[in-house]
């Protein structure tokens, strides 16, 4: 409030503590609007203690007061147009509580000193704690504003090289201690993809943003209360300091929300323009949404306190229905968390998809409508909400269309993505192959692609998948016979007995994208269960694309790769292995030497992805191979045979491999010839913690030549 306001607007609220003949007015600015005698007695305390111009904008500020109610506001400069100053020094003086309650004044009074100045005080403490309760808000944006901030600027400035001849000596070393002792390590032991004690460790950076998060919440919670003796509206400093902590911690849990929402969307530009993962994100969403929980639960708490310690009305104000809705607010808040512990994700994540949907809405619309009585002062905490849930599945249903729908107005056709669901028993593998000719779909190393399956009971279901390969034409047999890359035209209908797309008359130029898909529980088993029905264990289901997301390391411009893949996770591998195949042949390549460290379950997986994708690298000069299978099977020979492919694959051991001593190798082998090597990791959570730990061990030794990657989707 401008402090010019607050002499008359002190005085015009003194005077709702006093009753004139003739307040019935039914509202709670009607006396002030249109009773003489108030407005009078109103002027008549401005007089003795403001100056002219006070007068004149307290009046204004209640002109507009009265008419947002739609009530006229007595012309006031007439009515006291004949009150001389005589008037005024006659006008009995009263003081706080002086006048029974209710006890009806029929004639003007002044407001003593002492009345005035309780009131002003409180009034400028009450202003004080309110700009703190928004500040406090403000302040977790802008936090989070910095954090973002910082990170894009990090993204952008990043160099190829931190070793660049032109970056100095102190840029150099910093930037080693932030890798060394910030962005590699885990936060604490050798835990960061593996849960302990199914809970996620994030890594130290990541744990330095969220304690300080905390840090900042807690501190904005407890600070900056003004308590002042002779409160009008709460005598005791107490209850005083009871209701500013929950109106504080109420208003901190509604500047979370957005923040939640933000955190947790697909479509992020935040995302793209800091380069952090989804992983990462997904970390400051966890725990931003706890913070505005804990806040929740605050401020439920202390206003239950307040109702039931210094409350009068506390079974009547508990039957109004903004309450109750409040309650409910913070009661799935609440949930939300319980039934989003990585324990249900993992185990029952389709429950959990569905629950965390339906609580989120419950929560919005609790919100809404527990502060509607306060004429929408706080929905521009809830609103971005509303933008942020539509723009993000706007363009989640856009990319939908477009992935899985194309029209060609010229030919007046309309086609649509086809599928092939391969299922291996030798390998226990799903090989997915879907052709579209959607112009989103521009395959790169680093995609990965939500897949639904809308025929299905389950269809709202979205399981995300990294591209492992693709093909520029479609699906279709070979002359080897394979149902599943190079084809020799394009299919419109699937012939399930021999596993391939008939040919149509019309000639496509789109994509084949290829996923590599490990059956659990839940849609992968379901799949399976799919593809073994048929007899050739091969089916074409109806799957959508959603997508691409992901980002691209660039690892191309280091001397050396080393590419360590688990299991499926040679999906994020292949995609490296091509690129650098077709960087080599236009000589726009950094990398010398590739060497691939996979360890697979079975054989037979193995064999079928060198006798498919990488059926061009084995013999060649910059490309090495270490490769292990951990169950003994023989099962990948039939494999072959049914491929029809006789493929040199290079030697297979059993057994797991050594991953500490590989990177430590590829280090000093880098720091030895002055060279620079880049380690990408996707595999099981072991073999990533297990990495991760190697490489930040060889950097502490003082191997600065090495990043470190790792491609991973936590929920």
């Amino acid at each position: 409030m401008p402090s010019n306001e607050y002499c008359l607007h002190s005085a015009s609220v003194s005077y709702n503590y006093i009753t004139f003949a003739g307040d019935g007015y039914g509202t709670y600015n009607g006396p002030k609007c249109l009773n003489p005698l108030r407005t009078i007695s109103t002027y008549a305390s401005g007089k003795t203690f403001c100056t002219e111009k006070e007068i004149q904008v307290g009046f204004d500020k209640i002109r507009k007061e009265c008419n947002n109610e739609d009530l006229e506001f007595l012309d006031w400069q007439e009515l006291v147009a004949n009150v001389t100053e005589g008037d005024i020094a006659g006008m009995r003086v009263v003081e706080f509580d002086e006048l029974p309650t209710g006890m009806n004044i029929t004639e003007p009074v002044r407001l003593s000193r002492s009345f005035l100045d309780r009131v002003g005080n409180t009034l400028m403490a009450w202003e004080y704690e309110m700009n703190w309760h928004h500040q406090s808000g403000l302040a977790l944006y802008g936090f989070w504003g910095l954090i973002l901030g910082i990170a894009t600027l990090c993204n952008v400035l990043k160099t190829p090289s931190t070793s660049s001849e032109s970056t100095s000596q102190f840029t150099q070393s910093t930037w080693r201690w932030i890798q060394v002792n910030l962005i590699i390590p885990p936060a604490f032991g050798s835990h960061h993809q593996r849960l302990l004690f199914w809970c996620t460790v994030p890594t130290r950076m990541e744990t330095v943003v969220v304690a300080t998060f905390y840090l900042l919440t807690t501190y904005l919670s407890v600070s900056h209360y003004r308590l002042i003796f002779n409160n009008i509206y709460w005598d005791d400093k107490s209850q005083q300091l009871w209701r500013y902590v929950a109106d504080r911690t109420g208003i901190m849990a509604y500047a979370t929300l957005p923040l939640i929402w933000i955190f947790a969307g697909r479509n992020n530009v935040f995302m793209w323009a800091t380069g952090l993962s989804y992983q990462a994100f997904n970390i400051y969403h966890r725990h931003i949404a706890r913070a505005g929980t804990i806040l929740a639960i605050v401020h439920s708490v202390v206003y239950t306190y307040l109702f039931v310690e210094f409350g009068t009305m506390f079974a009547r104000e508990f039957t109004q229905l903004w309450l109750l809705l409040g309650v409910m607010a913070t009661i799935t808040m609440s949930l939300l968390l319980l039934f989003s512990v990585s324990w249900l994700r993992i185990k029952f994540y389709e429950i959990f998809l569905v629950l965390h949907i339906a609580l989120s809405v419950v929560t919005l619309v609790g919100c809404f409508l527990h502060t509607s009585i306060f004429n929408a002062r706080y929905d521009a905490y809830l609103w971005p909400i509303v933008v942020v849930w539509i723009l993000d599945r706007g363009l989640r249903l856009l990319r939908l269309i477009c992935c899985n729908l194309q029209v060609r107005f010229s030919k007046k056709v309309i086609s649509r993505t086809y599928t092939i669901a391969s299922y291996s028993k030798g390998s226990d593998v799903i090989r997915l192959d879907v052709r579209t000719d959607s112009f989103l779909a521009t395959p790169a190393a680093g995609q990965f692609y939500y897949l639904y399956q809308p025929t299905t009971w389950q269809g709202y279901e979205n399981h995300p998948f990294t591209l492992g390969a693709w093909s520029s034409s479609s699906i279709g047999s070979d002359e080897a016979g394979s149902s599943l890359l190079r084809s020799t035209g394009t299919h419109d209908e699937f012939d399930e007995e021999n596993g391939v797309f008939s040919a149509s008359k019309r000639q496509s130029h789109g994509q084949t994208l290829t996923f590599w898909i490990r059956p659990y529980d839940g849609w992968t088993k379901r799949l399976r269960d799919s593809c073994l029905a048929s007899p050739t264990h091969t089916t074409s289901p109806t799957i959508l694309l959603e997508g691409p997301y992901g980002h691209h390391c660039p690892i191309a411009t280091f001397d050396s790769v080393l590419l360590i893949a688990g299991g499926t996770g040679i999906a994020s591998a292949v995609p490296y292995i091509l690129e650098h195949i077709a960087l080599s042949r236009s000589g726009k390549t950094a990398t010398t030497q590739m060497h691939l460290l996979w360890t697979a379950r079975q054989a037979s997986f193995i064999h079928q992805v060198f006798a498919r994708e990488l059926r061009d690298v084995s013999h060649r000069d910059d490309f090495s191979t270490d490769l292990f299978f951990t169950r003994q099977d023989d099962s990948h020979k039939d494999d072959e045979e049914d491929d029809g492919t006789q493929t040199t694959i290079p030697e297979i051991q059993q057994g797991r491999p050594d991953i500490a001593a590989a990177i430590l190798k590829a280090a000093m082998k880098a720091e030895m010839m002055g060279q620079r090597v880049a380690v990408l990791v996707c595999g099981p959570p072991a073999m990533a913690d297990e990495a991760r730990i190697a490489v930040h061990g060889v950097m502490k030794r003082g191997c600065f030549g090495i990043e470190y990657f790792e491609e991973s989707f936590g929920w």
